[in-house]
């Protein structure tokens, strides 16, 4: 069903006394079959976010039988409001619904449907495309030489015209084996890093570091001043900088996020639509999501559908760390099933974890804030 009937659907059903609690919404549940209510992840601290996880995970199902467990729902829900104003209501958004539901009635039929959406309404306008090169200019692959031989690759990204954000972890450069590197070890290679600017196709630009501005390592922040040209002398404005959100994002689960990175050190991939919102630990600046990333995807940018940062990837993570005693099937974050299948009934397990893009700037030093904070025309 398109968002519009979604919404309607939850508004009314959240008006109908019954289903404003908790304990109600199980006892209507229980019109489902078992195999159908395992499905479902609940939300029980409100009641439109509860309604919006059941209506998610079982609005395009449908049974072996034929039926549709959304429409069992309504059926069972109109018997109980009889005669109450709610019911004619809840009539009219049953056979909206039913309508996207119910296929052609096949190959001979006279009618010819035009357009359908298929579970959620994953269009997107064309400038989404355009939006998405212009922001992905400004990430680049950073490549750190190690103080004790070999060299790292990660991604990083301009945040003002001159400074580069990317891991801590990515100047550090060394394996979870290895000996820590102390802080000279750090600044000097950071300041021998260099950069490639426009790696989508093979060729690039190459950029040097020159100067750490700052790091945290807690955080798993970098900040690096380029050079404002090439070494064959292109300017580093070229490439423009991202427009990053200050605040902390109020995101709800299963929201979109997209990821520019350079996995593995290859050409520039970008991972999006897929990619669903869990949730975030404000008190530890950390958020986190669903994506596709490899070996030196750190450092990458995790941006909204507005092609604005919201956070810094960083590293994966297991879910139950977390979230233990919380869990998340695919089949509730927004990915359609025509019926039940082992992947659709699958627990979350594995996340990718960022840092919140508000809480390194509110780590960051005073002039260092206050540079980035007049490019993104704050000040």
């Amino acid at each position: 069903m398109d968002n519009t009937l979604r919404t309607n659907l939850i508004d009314i059903l959240c008006a109908y006394p019954l289903l404003s609690t908790h304990t109600g919404r199980d006892a209507w549940l229980m019109n489902l079959p078992p195999n159908v209510r395992n499905l479902i992840t609940r939300r029980d601290e409100h009641c439109k976010i509860d309604l919006a996880f059941i209506i998610d995970a079982i609005q395009s199902l449908q049974l072996q039988d034929g039926r549709w467990p959304i429409l069992i729902l309504l059926d069972a829900l109109l018997l109980e409001t009889k005669g109450l104003a709610v019911g004619p209501k809840i009539s009219i958004l049953r056979q909206e619904i039913q309508k996207y539901l119910e296929p052609p009635t096949g190959l001979d039929s006279q009618t010819v449907f035009e357009e359908i959406i298929i579970g959620k309404d994953e269009k997107v306008q064309v400038s989404f495309l355009e939006n998405g090169l212009t922001a992905a200019k400004s990430v680049a692959r950073i490549a750190v030489p190690r103080t004790i031989g070999g060299q790292v690759f990660g991604t990083s990204w301009l945040i003002a015209p001159d400074l580069l954000l990317t891991n801590h972890h990515v100047i550090e450069a060394r394996r979870a084996y290895e000996t820590a590197a102390n802080p000279q070890e750090i600044e000097q290679q950071a300041k021998a890093s260099t950069l490639w600017f426009g790696y989508d196709i093979g060729s690039y630009i190459e950029y040097r570091c020159i100067d750490l501005i700052c790091a945290n390592k807690v955080l798993d922040y970098a900040v690096l001043r380029v050079a404002e040209k090439s070494v064959d002398n292109v300017p580093l404005s070229n490439w423009g900088f991202l427009k990053v959100i200050r605040i902390q994002p109020d995101f709800t689960i299963g929201k979109r996020l997209n990821v520019i990175q350079h996995p593995g050190g290859r050409v520039k991939e970008i991972a999006l639509r897929t990619n669903f919102y869990i949730g975030s630990i404000a008190a530890y600046g950390r958020f986190h999501y669903l994506s596709d990333t490899e070996t030196g995807s750190s450092g990458s940018p995790v941006l909204d559908d507005n092609w604005q940062a919201v956070g810094l990837h960083h590293a994966w993570d297991y879910y139950d760390k977390h979230y233990k005693g919380q869990p998340i099937r695919f089949n509730s974050l927004g990915l359609q099933y025509s019926a039940p299948s082992k992947f659709s009934d699958q627990v979350v397990a594995t996340i990718n974890e960022g840092i919140l893009l508000h809480a390194i700037l509110n780590d960051l030093p005073g002039p260092v804030r206050q540079e980035i904070e007049h490019a993104q025309g704050w000040s």
